[in-house]
């Protein structure tokens, strides 16, 4: 036992050791690239000997341990070893590439990843078509790319989330060129060390479960002491507001015109505050907006550069001498120039242009019409129209509509018929007339910063009841979570029935759906533990208060090509859910170190703790599988050490760890339990927001 101890102990050294090396190396790739941190740390040799050397001490443990472990802990810390040698002979056997494939030209060679050397496939790729589907009738945004390919005599259609397989090779589809007539595929040989690893996750799930259903476990004996109430969920229902509006055509979708000069404003001036009067202004009389100082640069470097304060006009950026001003740092960062200055002055330009362009009538798809095609198209003011392609009645009135409406802006009441005889008009397509319900409730879902009221109700109810516990029972916290529960389900729902999908594809929606199961969780642990159910709403406020600040855009827009996959709402709300779990045990380690309480109450707390990390740990398992999974049918690796893979990994062992306290004996001391519980809620932070903000990645998806 002792022996086995200290070869436990040497084990979560080098685990402590690689997981900061681990961390580091996400610094590294931010700052020297993704390349670099491949070569230099996750990929180099003395990198692999650490990690052969922490499954020899696992193994170790493992052997000596012997017949007095559980099948459980055998099968689980097996599957650990399976999975470090599946990713060893991925790493020594595999290869990967990339290959051009001209139209019609056969094509076998392919360029290996990290050098100039080259390598044969045993058989002829030749490509017969490609293109480009798209979600808007604009052409806008994507929605898939593909690549028709023949290999031997058979036909092979390549999409994003699609591949081609074929005599143990896979085909993954990188870029498509225009220009050249040509495609580019990743290519990917992989004989052995992806079937074990897939076998490794598939055996870790299984010996996590029975780890957590073994009769005599440690997870079945809290569970009995601790038998948490169930609750009954909300449908999601949407609601409609009253106020009508003109419908336009933005980002791909047909929304509230709201939604637009809310865009614009934010855009333009760095605040939605009066976006509608701004939109109104910036097309009735944009003269007189042009010299007002209402374009915003936000960066520091950029204003001090160029002398100018933090709103300028339209015109301060313009000189008879040096005409635009912000022209030679848009033509250094075309040129490589990634500094701060300009970032920002490319920016701003965005935002000048965005104002030109509602001058020149080009931004506002005010005017649906049914060409001659059949379809429903999108026009603007400025938009041209070809002879024919719409009737004379609608090409009349999309050339007159606008000039009519800015020679009425001093009227309110004639101007207010326009805009009613637009909405007439939009309502002749049946499509538009049908979708008014949603666009009513798009309204009414930006008309008020819901999350932000939630917040503020949840921190002062929470401050009341951890302050005040005799006169804020935990009744009124109950209810307090159950009405919350029921908002934050309406608030959901209402923006899944707008955007049509799962709301879990951006940060902002993530932030609120870890609100949401946060909420739930303390209306479950609250009868147990009063405080635990403030503790609750202090966390599902602070995700409240983060999707209000905009840490992930909010705007409703259609998600990226490789997203649309049903594994996608999978992904996310298994890891959100693990994510709310492991949160909580953060809030009641907190309760439990600064509370005054009995030693009694402080075992019963982290048992409750104890009792969450299990399923949170399984969900995080489970998740990072999907992920990975998803990850190899999609980019062609089931493990690319992106920033995000990584700190999800160093989350999963460094809570994993929690539960190994006869290997670490200073974890019998229950504070210190709830100390690590708090000082690991950092690491789920980094994991959650830090990478998006500070290191980006292929996860960064806004």
């Amino acid at each position: 036992m002792k022996w086995r101890r200290r070869a436990g102990g040497v084990t979560f050294a080098l685990l402590a050791l690689l997981l900061l090396i681990l961390a580091g190396g996400t610094v590294v790739e931010r700052m020297q690239g993704h390349e670099v941190a491949i070569r230099q740390i996750y990929g180099a040799p003395w990198m692999i000997v650490l990690w052969l050397l922490a499954g020899l001490g696992l193994l170790c443990s493992l052997v000596r341990g012997g017949r007095r472990l559980p099948a459980a802990t055998l099968v689980l810390h097996g599957s650990l070893l399976l999975i470090l040698v599946g990713g060893l002979c991925t790493a020594l056997l595999s290869r990967q590439g990339k290959m051009m494939i001209e139209r019609g030209k056969p094509a076998e060679r392919y360029l290996l990843s990290g050098g100039t050397a080259t390598d044969s496939l045993p058989f002829a790729l030749t490509l017969r078509d490609y293109g480009t589907t798209y979600s808007d009738e604009a052409r806008v945004f994507p929605s898939d790319y593909y690549a028709e390919i023949e290999v031997e005599g058979s036909a092979h259609r390549l999409s994003m989330n699609k591949i081609l397989r074929h005599r143990g090779y896979r085909f993954f589809l990188h870029a498509l060129s225009e220009e050249s007539n040509e495609v580019s595929l990743l290519v990917t040989y992989d004989p052995l060390g992806m079937y074990l690893v897939y076998a490794g996750f598939l055996l870790l799930i299984v010996a996590f479960l029975m780890l957590m259903l073994q009769r005599e476990g440690r997870f079945r004996r809290l569970l009995q002491r601790a038998i948490l109430p169930l609750a009954l969920l909300c449908p999601l229902i949407a609601t409609e507001a009253h106020a009508e509006e003109p419908a336009v055509y933005y980002q791909g979708r047909v929304v509230p015109l709201s939604t637009l000069s809310r865009g614009i404003a934010l855009k333009t001036t760095g605040s939605a505050r009066g976006h509608r009067e701004l939109l109104r202004r910036w097309v009735t009389d944009f003269d007189s907006c042009k010299r007002e100082p209402l374009i915003r640069i936000k960066g520091r470097e950029l204003r001090e550069q160029t002398h100018l304060p933090g709103r300028v006009a339209l015109t301060d950026l313009f000189s008879p001498e040096r005409g635009y001003l912000l022209q030679p740092y848009l033509r250094a960062y075309d040129e490589g120039d990634d500094s701060p200055a300009t970032r920002q002055a490319v920016a701003v330009s965005e935002a000048v242009e965005l104002a030109f362009s509602i001058r020149m009538g080009e931004t506002l798809y005010l005017f649906p019409t049914r060409t001659s095609a059949g379809k429903v198209k999108w026009y603007a003011a400025g938009s041209s129209i070809a002879p024919g392609e719409v009737a004379e009645r609608d090409s009349l009135f999309i050339r007159t509509f606008m000039p009519t409406l800015i020679s009425k802006r001093d009227s309110p009441a004639e101007y207010r018929q326009l805009i009613d005889a637009l909405i007439a008009y939009q309502d002749q397509v049946p499509e538009v007339r049908a979708s008014r319900p949603r666009l009513r409730a798009e309204v009414l879902y930006h008309s008020v910063p819901y999350p932000l009221i939630l917040f503020i109700t949840y921190f002062i109810l929470a401050l009341l009841a951890l302050t005040l516990p005799r006169i804020f029972s935990g009744k009124v916290v109950r209810w307090g979570l159950l009405a919350g529960l029921l908002f934050l389900t309406l608030f959901i729902g209402c923006r899944a029935y707008i955007t049509g999908r799962v709301p879990l594809a951006t940060g902002y929606e993530t932030s609120l759906a870890i609100a949401w199961s946060i909420t739930l969780l303390g209306l479950l642990l609250v009868r147990r533990v009063a405080p635990l159910g403030a503790l609750c709403m202090g966390g599902a406020g602070f995700f409240l208060l983060v999707a209000h600040l905009g840490m992930s855009s909010p705007a409703m827009t259609p998600i990226m090509p490789v997203l649309h996959s049903p594994l996608l709402s999978l992904h996310v709300s298994v890891l959100m859910i693990s994510y709310a779990l492991l949160s909580t045990t953060a809030a009641i380690g907190l309760y439990s170190l600064l509370g005054r309480q009995s030693r009694e109450q402080v075992l019963r707390q982290r048992d409750l703790s104890l009792l969450l990390l299990y399923p949170a740990l399984l969900l995080l398992i489970i998740g990072i599988v999907i992920g990975a999974y998803w990850a190899n049918v999609s980019w062609g690796c089931y493990w690319s050490w992106d920033p995000k893979e990584v700190w999800a990994l160093i989350t999963l062992v460094a809570y994993s760890a929690l539960l190994h306290e006869g290997l670490l004996p200073w974890l019998r001391d229950p504070r210190h339990f709830h100390l690590c519980m708090v000082l690991l809620f950092a690491v789920l932070l980094m994991t959650y927001f830090g990478v998006n903000t500070l290191l980006g990645g292929l996860h960064s998806y806004g």
